[in-house]
């Protein structure tokens, strides 16, 4: 499992380190409530068939007064969105209505430019419907490990800039986008 590893590579950091993790994953509005309890602000990086866990973590993120950061890997790029506890939802982000039945999730088509708002230029454009399986949950990501590191990357450089204060904050519904392949590094914003 993903939070063995990470719990491992951290402990071999830092051995004094307290971390909690768990395999359980987040099946309700009450696991991800019970997820970010104690956090300081929360970073999923989850896949985008994931999105019903995604929308769940970060209800619970704002319920709590916390920032949120949805991070993606898009082939040898990432993209961060930084969601601030009294700003826009999610839902909002995606063009759905706020406050949706989670269980609806998985019949909503979520538009492609809010999901993916820069498409790499190395991606062609027939490519749009395997794109909307993956961001689905029918396909897995297509992505390589540039681009799982950049959203990583991007999530610790924004992490460091909440808890430091040193800039403003770009926040939904803005978003950063960076690719190495084609060499752009964008604020943009999905309105």
């Amino acid at each position: 499992h993903k939070a063995e590893v990470v719990f491992s590579q951290i402990k071999d950091i830092s051995p004094r380190s307290k971390i909690e993790h768990s395999n359980a994953g987040i099946h309700t509005e009450a696991d991800a409530k019970e997820f970010v309890r104690g956090c300081d602000l929360v970073i999923d990086e989850m896949d985008f068939g994931l999105f019903k866990q995604s929308v769940a973590l970060q209800r619970a993120a704002r319920q709590s007064g916390k920032y949120y950061f949805f991070t993606s890997a898009i082939a040898f790029g990432a993209m961060i969105v930084i969601f601030a506890p009294g700003g826009i939802t999610l839902e909002e982000f995606d063009g759905l209505p706020a406050g949706i039945d989670l269980n609806r999730l998985d019949k909503v088509d979520v538009p492609l430019d809010r999901v993916l708002p820069v498409m790499p230029s190395y991606v062609p454009i027939e490519a749009a419907n395997a794109l909307k399986e993956v961001y689905s949950g029918k396909r897995a990501v297509p992505t390589v490990s540039v681009g799982v590191g950049l959203a990583s990357v991007l999530a610790a450089n924004e992490a460091i800039n909440i808890i430091l204060q040193k800039r403003e904050i770009a926040v939904a519904p803005r978003f950063t986008y960076i690719d190495l392949m084609d060499r752009r590094f964008i604020i943009g914003s999905v309105s």
